[in-house]
């Protein structure tokens, strides 16, 4: 099976979910040996360097159309998101891990309307994974 895999956060370890797909990707290529798993990461020359409104709708439009579109150009069969954050529409089935849910209960956590709005993106794309 080719399954793509999102590697928004390899490689910035200083992260729980940069963590979590490092150590994920590690155990799969450990364990298994019959799928083929395509990493696909936002690849923009200075991206850690710009002002974070900028940075975070780089990260929506890799989540939103990049990632997407890179699955189905690649003919996966199967994408993995390892963090809150799959596409509203995806192209092929998708599998999300979810690791926190404090942002959707807690009001404090999602202060500001971008903030809001975004939690409320990821959840409703939370609900059409399979």
């Amino acid at each position: 099976m080719r399954v793509g895999f999102n590697a928004f956060f390899l490689g910035q370890e200083g992260t729980g979910s940069g963590q979590y797909t490092r150590q994920l990707l590690h155990a799969l290529m450990q364990l298994d040996g019959c799928n083929k798993y395509l990493l696909f990461g936002l690849q923009k020359p200075g991206f850690p360097r710009r002002h974070s409104f900028w940075r975070n709708l780089d990260k929506l439009w890799f989540e939103q159309v990049a990632f997407p579109r890179a699955c189905h150009c690649a003919s996966v069969d199967l994408a993995h998101v390892p963090y809150f954050a799959s596409p509203l529409f995806p192209t092929v089935p998708t599998v999300v891990t979810v690791h926190d849910l404090i942002p959707l209960l807690l009001p404090a956590y999602r202060a500001s309307v971008l903030v809001r709005l975004y939690t409320c993106l990821v959840a409703m794309a939370a609900c059409h994974c399979y």
